[in-house]
């Protein structure tokens, strides 16, 4: 579970470092970032991992990363356990001097980034989010939307 997470936290980091540099509007930001990863789907993070889509949701104000998860091999109930680890990867790598103008931009508009995970055999979810307008983190178990 360590390795996912600290996957997903430098993939994160990665991306953003390249899309923040070039962009300096919120607006811009956001959409050139979700433009970008999406382009780049799917992702295989690791062998249980697969990043295979990104979206924004304006009506719930979250901005949501959809991964794959071989549930074979990593069942997402057992995912769920580590969901505040996640959470807190989550804040650190948008915390990071790389993530900054991204970082601001969801703080302006008061956007959650949201990981959510579903079981490829099960169809299972779970996802964590992290609002650096307010600092919280929470998680769940079924669809983040739901």
């Amino acid at each position: 579970m360590k390795k996912i997470s600290n996957l997903l936290t430098l993939l994160i980091i990665a991306v953003l470092g390249v899309l923040t540099t070039a962009c300096d509007k919120n607006d811009v930001v956001i959409e050139a970032f979700r433009s970008q990863v999406q382009k780049m789907c799917p992702i295989s993070v690791d062998e249980v991992t697969t990043l295979t889509s990104v979206d924004f949701d304006k009506e719930e104000g979250a901005f949501v990363y959809n991964y794959t998860i071989d549930d074979a091999k990593c069942p997402i109930d057992e995912l769920a356990k580590h969901l505040k680890t996640y959470g807190a990867n989550l804040k650190a790598a948008l915390q990071a001097p790389d993530a900054k103008s991204f970082l601001d931009a969801c703080v302006e508009r008061d956007i959650k980034v949201v990981y959510q995970y579903t079981g490829k055999g099960t169809g299972q979810k779970c996802w964590v989010s992290y609002n650096p307008s307010n600092d919280k983190i929470k998680s769940g178990e079924g669809s983040y939307d739901d």
